[in-house]
């Protein structure tokens, strides 16, 4: 994805073939991850970060991967994509996890 403003000329960029990771730390217990989805706040409210985690599914979904886990700051968001909350935390962020098709 790539988008620009005339006034602050932000740049995302976004690959085709995003990449999971198995741990985030050696503490993990469950993966793959996906990791660092942030939209600068500029571009919220757009649907990029819907977006970016659509694609993070798709490519998933791919590799056959049947579920992916998320720290979330914005857990709101997450859960309207369809990823539900655990009992854990990580960094202070509730974890989720999406069953993938």
């Amino acid at each position: 994805l790539r988008n620009r403003t005339r006034r602050n000329r932000h740049i995302l960029v976004m690959s085709p073939e995003p990449s999971l990771i198995e741990k985030e730390d050696e503490s993990d217990e469950f993966g793959p991850w996906i990791a660092s989805l942030f939209v600068p706040e500029t571009f919220r409210g757009r649907g990029i970060a819907r977006s970016l985690l659509e694609v993070a599914e798709n490519h998933s979904v791919r590799l056959q991967i049947s579920s992916v886990w998320l720290s979330a700051s914005t857990p709101e968001m997450y859960a309207a994509a369809g990823c539900k909350t655990t009992e854990l935390t990580k960094n202070g962020e509730q974890v989720m996890v999406k069953a993938l098709r």
